[in-house]
């Protein structure tokens, strides 16, 4: 059982937002929203106050059960809001407006949301950047999450995380993938024909480990 197939992803004009290891991410400059929905922020907010920063009038709205966001942090932006807790569930998301963008790094749960997530929601979401988790899902579960994906999205990045190199279903377990919404894309669609890591962009999630290359649908 292989998933490769379903990760093909297409030419895009990107750039890195957030910490050159663990918490960046790479994304499409063009696409970017005023509205973040960051989903599972961790020890550090290095993506959030870079997104913040590129972004005029940006709204973020940060949920993570597992910390305490300093009131240092929200008291220097103001224009954010922090919710402890965490998400299950697509009613959890609570996305009010259209167009934003989502940051998701919530350790497998992405998967089960994802695949009840209705065509609403799914239509709010004008870029995707989300940590998938294969260690605990069965090969249906996975397919289904990723052909979900690719009905309504374009791959434009796809990144292993090199804090587990086990591989399953032919793929890095954790994978960080970013994707942008087709009714939203305005560019020529052609297939990637560079293979992860891509210099400048990526770095290895562990610093002390290579970092993991992924180049399968190079042809």
């Amino acid at each position: 059982m292989d998933l490769r197939k379903y990760l093909n992803p297409i030419k895009a004009d990107k750039i890195r937002i957030g910490p050159n290891c663990d918490g960046g991410y790479v994304v499409v400059k063009k696409y970017l929203s005023p509205y973040l929905y960051s989903y599972g922020v961790g020890n550090q907010v290095g993506f959030e106050v870079h997104y913040n920063n590129l972004v005029s009038n940006c709204r973020l709205k940060l949920f993570d059960g597992t910390i305490d966001i300093p009131n240092k942090f929200l008291a220097l932006y103001q224009n954010a809001i922090f919710f402890q807790k965490n998400v299950y569930h697509e009613k959890d998301l609570d996305i009010k407006e259209q167009n934003v963008f989502v940051q998701m790094d919530i350790e497998g749960a992405e998967l089960d949301i994802f695949n009840s997530m209705s065509i609403e929601t799914i239509q709010k979401i004008q870029q995707l950047c989300i940590e998938v988790h294969l260690n605990h899902a069965s090969y249906e579960q996975a397919e289904q999450f990723l052909k979900k994906l690719n009905q309504y999205f374009y791959l434009v990045h796809i990144h292993g995380n090199n804090h587990q190199s086990d591989k399953k279903f032919g793929l890095p377990v954790v994978l960080e993938l970013t994707y942008v919404n087709k009714t939203s894309w305005i560019d020529l669609v052609t297939s990637e024909d560079k293979h992860c890591p891509v210099n400048s962009l990526d770095f290895p999630n562990d610093k002390n480990a290579l970092d993991l290359m992924l180049d399968w649908w190079v042809s």
